[in-house]
């Protein structure tokens, strides 16, 4: 009798330290509700907005986001690349998503190309929206942007992220062999300064020539970008593009989703 009752009491002191474990194991990996973790809980009424959260975008009086110019670029084989440059003047508010529309008319007017996209935008923040490879057979004369469905955002939970790009270089490539294709190219390093790990981070680069005009554009992208840690990337221009010859200045820009919690992989705390 003496030993089942040793054996029952092993086996419960067993179970609660494996419960012990697994609690603070699933505690660790598990984040608790908050106002940012794309979930509607803790009494939100809506998704991360509402309750004890911040209010809800229709909620929120904010500036219209505005949309400072736009550049339609001719990339060759009928192709047209877009450079929309837009502001937003709201200190307090970030919009986590709002969807764009574009129009490429031809000389009478007409809609020849039409593509639809979504963003997002931090506070006070200047950006471009790269369109690339839209394809028409007729020539562009005009484009009309509007953007709309602007989810707005008390940015007072989020942090801007530290991304910078360094040794920024650009020009034409100097083709001896006539086999080789590509026309220009773009060079940057890419440094993830925050205490966060990235899942995805975009990159849009933006070449302008002595007047300041965009006469060349192209993105991608890094994906796992860890914290303190340093990229390369490098971007190319296959075919000849007007004004190339008088490439002056580029435009690196480093985009990170800090809206979306999925693109969050770790935070360091105290930077270590």
């Amino acid at each position: 009798m003496f030993r089942v009752q040793k054996r029952i009491f092993i086996i419960i002191i067993y179970l609660l330290i494996a419960g012990t474990i697994i609690f603070l194991i699933t505690r660790r990996f598990t984040a608790d509700p908050s106002c940012v973790d794309g979930k509607k809980n803790q009494g939100e009424e809506n998704i991360d907005c509402g309750g004890p959260c911040n209010k809800c975008s229709e909620g929120i009086e904010a500036e219209k986001i505005i949309i400072e110019d736009y550049h339609v670029i001719y990339g060759g084989h009928n192709l047209y690349d877009l450079a929309i440059e837009i502001n937003n003047p709201n200190e307090r508010y970030g919009a986590s998503e709002f969807k764009y529309k574009i129009d490429l008319k031809n000389e009478a007017g007409e809609t020849v190309v039409f593509r639809e996209g979504k963003s997002f935008i931090l506070p006070t923040e200047s950006k471009y929206l790269i369109e690339i490879g839209l394809k028409s057979n007729e020539n562009i004369s005009s484009a009309v942007v509007s953007i709309g469905e602007v989810k707005w955002v008390n940015f007072v939970d989020f942090e801007v992220p530290k991304v910078k790009i360094h040794n920024q270089k650009f020009g034409l490539i100097e083709n001896e062999d006539k086999d080789k294709t590509n026309y220009a190219r773009a060079f940057g390093l890419m440094v993830n300064d925050s205490l966060f790990d990235f899942k995805k981070i975009d990159i849009n680069v933006v070449i302008k020539d002595s007047r300041g005009t965009p006469i060349a554009v192209s993105k991608t992208d890094k994906r796992t970008v860890y914290s303190g840690k340093e990229y390369e990337f490098t971007l190319h221009w296959p075919t000849e593009f007007p004004g190339g010859d008088n490439m002056s200045s580029a435009d690196m820009q480093a985009e990170v989703n800090v809206f979306d919690n999925q693109n969050f992989m770790k935070k360091y705390a105290n930077g270590k």
